[in-house]
């Protein structure tokens, strides 16, 4: 399959642009972020119609109007909660399903609702129970897919329902039953077709409640579909990831891969089809190749099984997200390994920056994993745990889509005993950083014994750490068995041998160790401070073997291989790690986009994979392309685009930066205003101390 294209004039070849309004940026108050994509429809303007579920940090649950960049044109999500559909009017009012209020409500332009169930008085004495569509038909009346009452109806504006497939309340599998349908249309001969779901089946039922036509078809949860003008029908088969286009006898003459569950898909007038998927809305044309893209991410997958296998023989199940394969022949990409907290197992890895372009290894550690457990024993992150790390990152390296020479680890809490005991006991291993979220760096930390010496039995919290590792801290049990058995589980002795970038991330609350934001500095014996732990494991890696030692991101200017103590803190996070979400994101991003090291710093030889570190999304691109570099140090810093040639044709940054990761966009226009043809064309970033270069593809 060719690679993705993404071009803002594709999608709006399947609009009727009459009377298109170019809004001003600077007139756009906000930028759409998806959470949960029910339903996105092309409007005849050009912009698209999103019905959002809505999400923790993201846009709310409500309709969002948006043009193809993102930017919001008009919403209403104002005491609305899980939207499922929305449908725009000719005279510009919306129709939206409020799904988890058990209502529909119809709003104006201007924020008012103009009709709402809720003040209706149904004429069969029920009311709605999680309606999921609603359509407003020719003559005024709605058709509403009802679906925790397993039927759709019509209803007259009233209150009356005069049409109604199903019965109330009793779910079925007969020709006359629903179960959980989902988004009823009616067709143009009077029939309705139905997505009915918890049936595995599609239903065409006439005015006289006859099931006229179905398709079953190995479906797994249908939420969506639609009949085509040529009498095909375009289906979202949800659960098993595609969307199908079957004919009248129930041949699959076209079919679509999503990466995620998707719910609703529309063949555009241009041939394409529009589909609504998790959190992006994606474009594809019929060869099956991605045209346009929001938000202008990588589309990912996920493979998942028992793919390693440790020293000891015994199988990890392991968990890799990256972008599709099949999507990006030949590209190569960053990656990072990732270590859960606690005694937690990797099962449960989200997608986090795979969409941004970085592969993720998650995986179960022996004896870990609760639907896919790994063979073994639990080893509470010693060496045993220690070397399945290590096989999960030469499983990594060894992968053909990989870029060797950026390849991370992050740890979350006590994963930093497995990722400092694997990486400071194997130094040879070819990892560029190591992230740690708030990791504890002894047993005395780990066992949580600062909690129990402030004279509080409230903080107590050392029995309950004991009860899960088995073992007392040395400070309670001084025995050599106890002594040994730590030893292994100790950041602070192996974290001054790693030989990569460290990141400590440290919020002035710490999740776990005393004294938090509540508590104002104090001494235990022996000496205790404000996030001690985590200054103590940054003096050991900066008197150690790491190039490169820094707390928390740029933005918080912390020094470079500053070592710190009582009353000489860095600057933490605000609050505790929580108020801050999406961070690790966010480093993950900055430490890839840094440059590898050598023992002299960057070198000429590493010209290549440095280019691929000058990140530009999307690429090849038409007709903006966004460039994220890495500066090292702050200083002077010119960013130029030149051609096939070697000719200067664009400067986008010169100035003075700080150290760290910045982007600029690059519209496709030379210095003069002028817009470049077609071809390669490269990025380079002039920095005190060396300069990137990045290879870019403009296809019109």
């Amino acid at each position: 399959m060719p690679p993705v294209t993404r071009s803002r004039t594709a999608i709006l070849a399947g609009a009727a642009i009459i009377g298109l309004a170019i809004v001003p940026l600077s007139a756009l108050a906000e930028v759409y972020e998806p959470s949960i994509v029910h339903d996105v429809d092309l409007l005849d303007n050009g912009n698209l119609l999103i019905s959002e579920g809505g999400g923790p940090g993201e846009s709310p649950s409500g309709a969002y109007e948006i043009d193809l960049d993102g930017n919001i044109i008009w919403s209403y999500a104002t005491d609305l909660a899980w939207t499922h559909n929305a449908d725009m009017q000719a005279d510009s009012t919306v129709v939206i399903s409020d799904t988890d209020n058990d209502r529909v409500v119809i709003v104006s332009r201007g924020g008012s609702i103009l009709w709402n169930t809720d003040d209706l008085t149904l004429s069969d004495g029920s009311t709605l129970d999680y309606p999921n569509d609603a359509n407003l038909l020719a003559g005024g009346n709605l058709l509403i897919t009802d679906r925790d009452n397993h039927r759709v109806i019509e209803l007259e504006p009233d209150g009356t329902v005069v049409w109604q497939f199903g019965t109330t309340g009793i779910p079925g599998t007969g020709p006359f039953r629903l179960n959980g349908p989902h988004n009823a249309d009616r067709l143009a001969d009077g029939n309705t077709i139905i997505a009915d779901s918890n049936n595995d089946r599609i239903l065409e039922v006439s005015p006289a409640g006859s099931v006229v036509w179905s398709y079953a078809g190995g479906l797994d949860w249908p939420r969506d579909a639609d009949r085509l003008p040529d009498g095909n029908t375009l289906i979202n088969d949800s659960s098993n990831s595609r969307v199908i286009e079957i004919t009248s006898v129930g041949s699959i003459v076209w079919e679509y891969s999503v990466a995620d569950i998707s719910y609703d898909s529309d063949r555009l007038s241009s041939g394409n089809t529009l589909i609504g998927t998790g959190g992006s809305i994606i474009e594809v044309d019929p060869s099956g190749t991605i045209v346009w893209s929001y938000p202008d991410v990588y589309v990912t997958e996920i493979i998942e099984g028992y793919l390693v296998t440790a020293p000891n023989g015994n199988l990890l199940w392991t968990k890799i997200i990256q972008p599709r394969a099949d999507l990006y022949p030949g590209e190569i990409f960053p990656a990072v390994v990732c270590m859960t907290g606690g005694l937690g197992a990797g099962e449960g890895g989200n997608q986090h920056v795979a969409d941004d372009g970085i592969i993720e290894f998650h995986f179960n550690a022996e004896g870990r994993g609760v639907l896919h457990p790994s063979e073994g024993e639990e080893d509470c992150n010693g060496f045993i745990h220690q070397d399945d790390m290590k096989a999960i990152i030469e499983f990594a390296l060894a992968q053909e889509n990989i870029d060797v020479e950026n390849v991370g680890v992050i740890t979350g809490s006590y994963g930093i005993t497995a990722g400092a005991g694997c990486l400071g006991r194997y130094p040879d291993l070819p990892i560029k950083y190591l992230i740690d979220l708030e990791g504890p760096s002894d047993n005395f930390v780990t066992c949580k014994e600062p909690w129990s010496l402030d004279g509080d039995p409230s903080n107590d919290k050392h029995e309950d750490a004991s009860a899960n590792f088995g073992h007392s801290s040395t400070y309670r049990d001084s025995s050599a068995a106890n002594i040994a058995w730590w030893a292994e589980r100790e950041a602070t002795n192996y974290i001054g041998d790693i030989t990569c970038r460290y990141l400590r991330v440290q919020a002035e609350w710490d999740h776990a160790q005393p004294p938090n934001a509540l508590w104002p500095l104090f001494d235990y014996p022996p000496l205790w401070y404000q996030c001690k732990h985590g200054v103590d494991l940054v003096n050991l890696a900066v008197a150690g073997d790491s190039p490169w030692v820094r707390v928390n991101g740029a933005e918080q200017g912390n020094a470079i291989d500053a070592t710190y103590g009582y009353g000489n803190l860095p600057v933490f996070y605000s609050e505790r790690m929580a108020s801050h979400p999406g961070l690790s994101e966010e480093l993950i991003l900055e430490m890839a986009a840094m440059p590898p090291f050598t023992e002299t710093g960057v070198s000429d030889e590493h010209v290549e994979s440095m280019a691929r570190l000058l990140i530009a999304y999307p690429n090849p691109f038409n007709p903006t392309t966004t460039i994220r570099c890495a500066v090292p140090s702050a200083g002077h810093v010119r960013l130029a685009i030149y051609d096939a040639t070697g000719r200067m044709v664009r400067t986008l940054v010169t100035g003075e930066l700080a150290q760290g990761l910045h982007s600029a966009v690059w519209d496709g226009l030379d210095d003069s205003g002028q817009a470049v043809s077609s071809g390669v064309y490269f990025s380079r970033l002039e920095f005190d101390g060396g300069s990137q270069i990045g290879k870019l593809v403009l296809l019109k």
